[in-house]
C-alpha cells in the first residue's frame, strides 16, 4: 500500500488520506451497464479516467495498483472507508447503505418529539395565562418567547454542528433537556410570580395591561422560564439532519420526511393534549405526559447511538466542490432563500391567526375549538412536507416548487377567505343531520376548508432547505438556518397580525395584504433563483402581481353575524357596530327590542334601547344590588367584565368608588357607540373607572381592597373567562376583599349541567366560609360568598338597611322588602353544602368548566331541570324552614309567591298552602282587578263590577275611588289622592294601579283648567316625564296594555319619539299571540286605545327630524304598517264581560 494511507488499527501520523473511490475504479462494462459515472449521475464519455483528487490543499496523484494487488487494495480501502471518520462515501450510484431500520427509528423518535412539543405548548399557554392573565399582551409574549427559544436553539445548533460527531446521541441528550426544562417550568412560574410582585406588584390601584414595565417583564420572564426546553427543541432538527443525510440526494427526501414526521406528531399532540390529557390529567399531568415522551426519546436515541457507534462521516471539501459545480443555481443567489422563507413564515402565521379568528365564529372559543383549528392547520403542513420531500431532489426543482407554492398559497388563501362567509349556511345544513355535534361539524368544516392551502404552506420548508443546502455536509447547517429564519418570520407574523394588521385593517384588509405578500414572494423567488433558466416561470410570477389590484375581498358579514350558541337566529337584526379587536370581534346588533353585544359571535349582553318600557325584573341590576343588600355599609366595588354595561347602569348610590376591569377595548368602544341609543349610559356615572386588562393580571399587580367584588365573565369555557371560575381566582378575589367584604359570582344556568353546577358550588365552598345562591330569573345564578356570616334577610328585617334609606332606588331594582328578596333566594348555606359537597373543585390545574364546552351541552340547566336540581334543598320548602320561622311576621307568604312570578313558576306552584292564599285586601284584585279601569269609566258590561267595588274599603276602596275619578275627569280630586296612592307598597298587587292613577294625575295637569289659558310646554313635558317614570314602575311589576297605552300618551306629550316607538312596538306584541289570552274588556281597551295612532303616526312623521343613520323613520313606517294589519275593522261588538263569561248589566 502506498505510504501515507491509513487503515483500520493504524494511528494517523499526519499522512494524507487517499480517497477510496480513486483507488477502486469501476470497469468500462460497469459504467456502460448503468450509463453513469461519478457523483453527479451524468453520462460521461467512454474511456475517461478520473483525474487527480484534491484533498485540502495537498494534491495527490492516484497510484495505479498492479492487477494482482487490486483485490487486496480494494478490500483494505473498503475497511478504511467504514472506519475512517473523514473518509468520503461513495457516489450515490456506487455507495450501498443499509440504514433503513435506523432511519425508521429516528423518525419514530422525532414523531414523539413533535408530539411532546405540542402537548407542552397546549399546557404552557394555559399555565402562563393563570400567572400573567389572558390579555393579548400576555398571550403574545408567551407565544413569542416560545418561538424565540426555538429559533435560538436552531441558530446555536447550526453554529456548533460541525463539532458534533454523534448527532443522534446529542439529540437524545437534548430531548432529556426538554423534559428537565419542562419539569422546571412550574418552578420558573412561581419564581416569575414572586419577581412580578417585587418588580411591578403591590401597586395602589389597578393598572392597564399595556404598560412598558409590564410588557418588558412579561417578555423577559416568559423567555427565561421556557428558555431551556424551547432551545433544546429548536436544536433537534439540525442534529437529526446531520445524522440522517448521508448522501446529497438525501437532503430533500430525508429532511422533508423528518419535518413531516415531526409535524404529524404535533398534530397528535395537539388533539390528544386538548381532548384527552387536559380533561383526564389536568395541566400537571399533561406536562408529565410530554416528559414521558421525551424520556422515551432519550432512551431510544441512546440505543440508536449504541447500535451505530461510528461517528457521522464528514465529507471532503473536494466532494463539496464537485457537488456545487453540478448545481444550476449559483451559491451567491441561494442566500436569498433565507429572507424569502422568513417572509413566507410571517405570512403563513398571518393566515393562521386570520383563519383562527374567523373560524372561532363557528367553533366557539373553547380549548377543543382551538385544538381542532390548530390540528387542521398542522395536518395540511404535514401532508405538504411529505409531498415536497419527494420532489425536492435538486436545487432547481426545489426553487420551482417554492415559487409555485407561493402562487398556490395566494390563490388558495383567497379561495379560503371567499368561502368563509358561506360557512354558517353549511353549518346549519350539517347540524340538521342526525346526532350532529357542533364541535365535530365545525372541526370537519375547518379541516376541509384549510387543507389545500396548508398543504402548500407545509411544502415551503423542505423546498427552501433543499435550495440552501448544496451538499450533504451543509444539510444540517442549512436546516438550522432555514428553521431559524422561518421561525423568526413566524413570530413577526403572529405579532403583527394579532396586534396591528387585523385590528387596523380588519379581516378583509388583512386577507388582501397577505394574499398580496404571497404573490409578491413568488416574483423575487423566481427572479433570484430561477432566472434565466426558467424564464417562463419568472415572467408568469411577475405578471401575477397585477392580480393584487383586482383582488378586493369583502368583510364576511354572514360569518360575523353567526351565533354559535344560536345559529338559527344569527342573521337577524341590523348591525350597528363592527370592530376587530386584539382578542375578539365585537358586534352590536339591533334586534329592536334589545341591542345585543356579541364577542366572537357569543352574546355578551342585551342592552335596553332608549324608549323601550321595562319588562320584568332587571336581573343585571340585581347583580350589583345584591351585594349591597348583604353589606349596606359598603363603599367600594370592583366589577369584572364590562359586557353591555347593563349591570353598571344603576349602581347603588351608597357606592362611592367603582372600578371595572375589561379585557377587550373594542367592547368599551361598542358601548360608547350605543350612548345615544340606550336607555341609560353607564359612562355618565362619574364614579366609573375602567381598566383595560385581564382580571387576574390586574388583581395580581395591586394591593387595593374592595368591599364588594362582582365577577361576571361570560361563557366559562372560553380562553378569556375559564380561568375566572377556578379555586385560585376565588382565593385571589378573597385576598382583595376588605374585612367583611362579599364576592358575587355570576353564571348562566344554560352553561351548566348538574355536575358543573356542583363543581362551581364546591369551588366556592372550598374558598369562602359562607355561601348563598340567588336566582333573579330562571337563567341567572348568583353565588354570594364571604368570609363573614351572610344573614341578609334577617339583617334586612332587623335594620331595614339599605332599602329604608333609599326606597325609590330599591323599588326600581325590584326589591322593596324582605318578601321579594326571599323569592330570589334559591339555596342557603346548608342547601349548597347538600348539593355541592361531592362536586369536583375546579382549579387552574384541572379546570372543570374550561373542559366543558357550552356548545356541546344539550340544553344546559333550563327552567325545569334547574327546579328539579334545586328543589330538594330549597330553603323555603324544607321541613321546618328555620329562616321563615326566624323572620316571623315580616314574611307575607303570598307576596313571596307573587314575587316569584313567571321567573320560577314551578317553584311557586310547589310552595305550601299558606303561600297560596292572598290577604283580605288583595283578594278583590284577583277577582276583578284588571277590569277596574274600564268599570271606573262606566264601560259597557262593567256595571256589576262597580256594584261590587263600592263595597270595598281600605286599599281596594282607595284604588276604586281613583278609577272613578279618572272616569269622571275629576283631576283635581285625583291629585288630592296622590299622597295616599304613593304609600301603596311596591310588593302589593295594587301597586301598579296606584302608579297608573298617579300617572293620570300628572298627565291631567296638562289639561287647561281656566278657559283660554295655555300650559307652558316645559311644564307639559316635565309632567309627562314624571308620568313615564311612574308607569315604568307599574310595568316592571305588572305589565298590562292599559299601562302601556298611558305610557304611549305620556311619550307623545313629552315629545319623546323613542318612547313612542318603543311603547308602540310593545303594544303590538300584545296585539299578537298574547291577545287571545286577554279578557274581552282588555282587548276592547287595547284596540280602542291604538286605533287613533294610525293617524297620529302620520302627524308624528311630519314633525320628526332624524340624524343620518337614525332608523326611526323606517321603524315608524314598519310599526304603522303592522298596526294597520293587526287592528280589526270597526264592527258592532257584543256586550263585554269580566273574563269569566259573566255579562255585567
Amino acid at each position: 500500500m502506498p505510504p501515507g494511507t491509513r487503515v483500520r488499527g493504524e494511528p494517523n501520523r499526519g499522512s494524507t488520506i487517499i480517497e477510496a473511490k480513486s483507488l477502486a475504479p469501476r470497469s468500462c462494462s460497469a459504467r456502460r451497464a448503468d450509463g453513469i459515472c461519478g457523483w453527479s449521475g451524468k453520462r460521461r464519455s467512454r474511456g475517461r479516467s478520473g483525474g487527480p483528487v484534491v484533498l485540502g490543499s495537498i494534491p495527490e496523484v492516484r497510484p495505479k495498483p498492479s492487477p494482482s494487488k487490486r483485490k487486496t487494495h480494494s478490500n483494505l480501502l473498503h475497511r478504511a472507508r467504514i472506519t475512517d471518520p473523514l473518509a468520503d462515501p461513495m457516489p450515490p450510484t456506487i455507495q450501498k447503505t443499509n440504514d433503513g431500520p435506523q432511519f425508521t427509528a429516528v423518525l419514530a423518535c422525532f414523531f414523539l418529539s413533535g408530539f411532546a412539543a405540542l402537548v407542552y405548548q397546549t399546557a404552557w399557554l394555559r399555565q402562563f395565562s393563570v400567572v400573567f392573565g389572558t390579555s393579548e399582551l400576555a398571550v403574545a409574549t408567551v407565544l413569542a418567547a416560545y418561538m424565540a427559544g426555538l429559533a435560538l436553539g436552531a441558530t446555536a445548533a447550526g453554529r456548533l454542528l460541525h463539532r458534533v460527531r454523534r448527532p443522534v446521541l446529542w439529540y437524545g441528550i437534548l430531548e432529556a433537556g426538554v423534559a428537565l426544562g419542562a419539569l422546571l417550568v412550574p418552578l420558573g412560574l412561581r419564581a416569575a410570580r414572586l419577581m412580578q410582585d417585587l418588580v411591578i406588584g403591590d401597586q395602589s390601584a389597578l393598572v392597564d395591561s399595556g404598560g412598558p414595565a409590564q410588557s418588558a417583564f412579561y417578555l423577559l420572564t416568559t423567555f427565561l422560564v421556557v428558555l431551556v426546553p424551547t432551545t433544546c427543541m429548536g436544536a433537534t432538527l439540525p442534529l437529526l439532519t446531520r445524522h440522517v443525510v448521508r448522501r446529497r440526494d438525501h437532503i430533500g427526501p430525508r429532511v422533508g420526511l423528518l419535518y413531516t414526521t415531526n409535524t404529524a406528531g404535533a398534530v397528535v399532540g395537539t388533539l390528544t393534549g386538548a381532548f384527552v390529557f387536559l380533561p383526564q390529567y389536568g395541566l400537571a399531568g399533561t406536562i408529565y405526559v410530554g416528559v414521558a415522551a421525551n424520556a422515551l426519546v432519550f432512551i431510544l436515541a441512546a440505543l440508536i447511538a449504541t447500535r451505530a457507534p461510528q461517528p457521522v462521516p464528514d465529507p471532503s471539501p473536494a466532494m463539496d466542490g464537485r457537488a456545487a459545480q453540478k448545481e444550476t443555481i449559483p451559491d451567491n443567489r441561494v442566500r436569498w432563500i433565507l429572507p424569502l422563507i422568513a417572509l413566507s413564515g410571517s405570512v403563513s402565521f398571518t393566515y393562521e391567526v386570520l383563519w383562527t379568528r374567523l373560524l372561532s365564529h363557528i367553533l366557539g372559543g373553547s380549548v377543543y375549538a382551538f385544538a381542532a383549528m390548530l390540528a387542521s392547520f398542522l395536518t395540511g403542513i404535514t401532508i405538504g412536507g411529505a409531498i415536497a420531500s419527494l420532489l425536492a431532489r435538486t436545487r432547481q426543482a426545489a426553487a420551482i416548487g417554492f415559487t409555485l407554492c407561493q402562487l398556490g398559497i395566494a390563490a388558495l388563501a383567497a379561495w379560503v377567505y371567499a368561502h368563509m362567509d358561506g360557512l354558517p349556511a353549511v353549518f346549519l345544513e350539517r347540524m340538521a343531520e342526525p346526532d350532529a355535534s357542533p364541535q365535530a361539524v365545525g372541526a370537519r368544516m375547518a379541516f376541509t376548508l384549510l387543507l389545500p392551502a396548508t398543504v402548500l404552506i407545509g411544502a415551503t420548508f423542505p423546498f427552501a432547505l433543499r435550495v440552501l443546502a448544496r451538499s450533504r455536509t451543509e444539510a444540517g447547517q442549512a436546516s438550522a438556518r432555514v428553521y431559524a429564519w422561518n421561525t423568526v418570520g413566524a413570530i413577526l407574523g403572529a405579532l403583527l397580525a394579532g396586534f396591528w394588521l387585523i385590528p387596523s385593517l380588519g379581516f378583509a384588509g388583512t386577507a388582501r395584504l397577505a394574499v398580496g405578500v404571497s404573490l409578491a414572494l413568488a416574483a423575487p423567488a423566481s427572479m433570484t433563483l430561477l432566472w434565466p433558466t426558467a424564464r417562463w416561470l419568472c415572467i408568469g410570477t411577475c405578471a401575477s402581481l397585477l392580480t393584487i389590484v383586482a383582488y378586493q375581498p369583502q368583510s364576511p358579514v354572514h360569518l360575523l353575524r353567526h351565533a354559535p350558541l344560536e345559529p338559527e337566529v344569527g342573521a337577524a337584526g341590523e348591525v350597528l357596530f363592527t370592530a376587530v379587536g386584539h382578542s375578539a370581534t365585537v358586534l352590536v346588533i339591533d334586534r329592536e327590542d334589545a341591542l345585543e353585544i356579541r364577542s366572537n359571535g357569543l352574546p355578551e349582553a342585551g342592552v335596553t334601547p332608549e324608549g323601550m318600557p321595562p319588562y320584568g325584573r332587571n336581573a343585571e341590576r340585581f347583580l350589583t344590588a345584591l351585594p349591597v343588600l348583604a353589606r349596606p355599609e359598603a363603599k367600594t366595588m370592583l366589577v369584572i367584565g364590562f359586557g353591555g354595561g347593563v349591570a353598571l347602569e344603576n349602581i347603588p348610590p351608597s357606592i362611592t368608588d367603582l372600578d371595572v376591569v375589561e379585557l377587550e377595548p373594542q367592547v368599551l368602544k361598542a358601548n360608547h357607540k350605543l350612548s345615544g341609543r340606550r336607555a341609560k349610559d353607564p359612562f355618565d356615572d362619574p364614579r366609573l373607572n375602567v381598566i383595560r386588562n385581564d382580571a387576574r393580571g390586574a388583581l395580581t399587580l395591586t394591593d387595593k381592597r374592595w368591599d364588594i367584588i362582582v365577577s361576571q365573565p361570560s361563557h366559562p369555557w372560553t380562553a378569556g373567562a375559564s380561568h375566572l371560575y377556578t379555586l385560585e381566582f376565588a382565593a385571589l378575589c378573597k385576598e382583595h376583599l376588605a374585612p367583611g367584604g362579599v364576592f358575587v359570582q355570576w353564571i348562566n344556568a344554560g352553561f351548566l349541567d348538574p355536575e358543573l353546577f356542583a363543581s362551581v358550588g364546591a369551588t366556592l365552598l372550598d374558598t369562602y366560609e359562607h355561601l348563598r345562591l340567588y336566582r333573579p330569573i330562571s337563567s341567572m345564578l348568583l353565588f354570594l360568598a364571604s368570609a363573614e356570616p351572610l344573614d341578609v334577610e334577617r339583617e334586612l328585617v332587623r335594620t331595614g338597611a339599605p332599602i329604608a334609606s333609599n326606597p325609590d332606588y330599591w323599588n326600581a331594582a325590584g326589591i322593596s322588602d324582605v318578601n321579594e328578596l326571599l323569592a330570589l333566594l334559591a339555596l342557603d348555606q346548608r342547601g349548597i353544602e347538600t348539593l355541592c359537597a361531592a362536586g369536583t373543585v375546579s382549579t387552574d390545574d384541572r379546570n372543570v368548566l374550561a373542559m366543558a364546552s357550552g356548545m356541546d351541552l344539550p340544553e344546559g340547566l333550563h327552567m325545569e331541570t334547574t327546579w328539579k336540581l334545586l328543589a330538594p334543598a330549597d330553603p323555603l320548602l324544607a321541613e321546618g324552614a328555620s329562616l321563615l320561622n326566624d323572620l316571623g311576621a315580616a314574611v307575607d307568604p303570598f307576596t313571596v309567591l307573587r314575587a316569584m312570578g313567571s321567573a320560577t313558576p314551578l317553584r311557586a306552584s310547589a310552595l305550601p298552602e299558606n303561600f297560596q292564599t292572598p290577604s283580605a285586601d288583595d283578594q278583590p284584585f284577583f277577582q276583578v282587578g284588571p277590569a277596574l279601569p274600564a268599570a271606573g269609566r262606566g264601560a259597557p258590561g262593567t256595571a256589576g263590577i262597580g256594584t261590587l267595588a263600592r263595597t270595598w274599603t281600605g286599599l281596594p276602596g282607595l284604588i276604586w275611588k281613583g278609577w272613578t275619578l279618572v272616569g269622571n275627569g275629576r283631576w283635581q280630586d285625583l291629585s288630592q289622592l296622590d299622597d295616599e296612592l304613593a304609600g301603596v307598597p311596591p310588593s302589593s298587587p295594587w301597586f301598579a294601579h296606584a302608579c297608573r292613577l298617579r300617572a293620570h294625575g300628572r298627565l291631567a295637569t296638562n289639561i287647561t283648567r281656566i278657559p283660554g289659558q295655555v300650559q307652558p310646554q316645559s311644564l307639559i313635558e316635565a309632567n309627562a316625564r314624571e308620568a313615564i317614570e311612574l308607569l315604568d314602575r307599574a310595568i316592571l311589576r305588572e305589565p298590562s296594555p292599559g299601562a302601556l297605552l298611558l305610557r304611549l300618551e305620556a311619550a307623545r306629550n313629552a315629545n319623546w319619539t323613542p318612547g313612542i316607538l318603543g311603547t308602540l312596538k310593545e303594544l303590538l306584541v300584545w296585539m299578537g299571540p298574547p291577545k287571545s289570552s286577554l279578557p274581552p274588556i282588555t282587548i276592547l281597551e287595547l284596540e280602542t286605545g291604538l286605533r287613533p295612532w294610525s293617524s297620529n303616526l302620520d302627524a308624528l312623521r311630519n314633525t320628526m327630524t332624524t340624524a343620518p343613520g337614525d332608523p326611526s323613520l323606517e321603524r315608524l313606517t314598519t310599526l304603522q304598517d303592522r298596526l294597520k294589519e293587526l287592528l280589526p275593522p270597526i264592527v258592532p261588538r257584543e256586550p263585554a264581560t269580566d273574563g269569566s263569561g259573566q255579562q255585567f248589566r
